[in-house]
């Protein structure tokens, strides 16, 4: 089970009715960008509820799997401007729907980053 790599609290946040995403800050502090690796809950009631224009393309593409994995870039200079994020400003790196705990292990371990250091998107200074 995923608990036992990701911390309790957060893991139960996201697979239990609290959180949509969780995620790590994975920048290199001399690109000139933030980079973070996100786990989202695709099956969460909300991204079916709204209608699809309301969430980022590279969400709607993975709709139908219960997880996506996204690894996304945005330039420093554009992060004082959270109002004015658009798509153009959004590197998606990498982005991957697993359909079971067994999925979203495997495309963490390929991801080469710590589980442990996965925690809600506002600890992570997450902005979108």
């Amino acid at each position: 089970m995923l608990e036992t790599l990701i911390p309790k609290a957060v893991w139960w946040g996201l697979d239990g009715q609290g959180y949509t995403e969780i995620g790590q800050e994975i920048s290199d502090p001399d690109s000139g960008s933030r980079t973070w690796i996100m786990i989202y809950a695709l099956y969460k009631p909300v991204f079916f509820e709204r209608p699809a224009h309301l969430y980022h393309e590279f969400i709607t593409r993975l709709l139908g799997h219960r997880y996506g994995v996204f690894i996304i870039e945005i330039p420093c200079a554009r992060l004082g401007e959270y109002d004015n994020l658009y798509a153009e400003d959004i590197r998606v790196l990498f982005a991957k729907g697993a359909d079971s705990e067994e999925d979203l292990r495997a495309i963490i371990e390929d991801c080469k980053v710590d589980p442990g250091l996965f925690t809600y998107p506002w600890r992570c200074h997450y902005p979108l």
